[in-house]
């Protein structure tokens, strides 16, 4: 359905000669994620309990970066062939290869991991932890 949204908006926008190719994905994208964020967090992942200010940030960050990347695919791609194909093959790799593996093991999921500027080097908790593993 936010894939639906997103195409529309995006087919309606871009015949309209104010609007260039990637402002047409770029507000498609924002249509459409808002209306994935929605449905991901209430029905597809099930997620209602989490804190959504939590949740919202991360996907954000995520659907920033997909709403980037699908921009600037489906504008190299529309100078190869048609627009709506065009955008038909940059959403298609941008969703499969980031934007649903990022929703369902880090905004939605039980990804935990908060990197630490020097993760390698190991902190008094972690050294305690190693000597008792060894």
């Amino acid at each position: 359905m936010a894939t639906m949204l997103d195409f529309v908006v995006f087919s309606t926008l871009v015949h309209i000669p104010e609007f260039s190719t990637s402002r047409a994905a770029a507000f498609g994208a924002m249509s459409g994620g808002i209306l994935h964020f929605t449905l991901c967090k209430i029905w597809v992942f099930d997620r209602s309990h989490q804190n959504i200010a939590d949740a919202a940030l991360s996907y954000f960050i995520i659907s920033g970066s997909a709403l980037f990347l699908h921009s600037f695919c489906t504008t190299m791609l529309s100078n190869l062939m048609p627009d709506e194909m065009a955008w038909l093959l940059s959403k298609g790799v941008v969703f499969t290869c980031w934007m649903y593996p990022a929703s369902r093991y880090i905004v939605f999921g039980n990804f935990s991991f908060v990197p630490r500027p020097l993760f390698f080097v190991p902190t008094p908790k972690d050294k305690g932890q190693r000597t008792k593993d060894k």
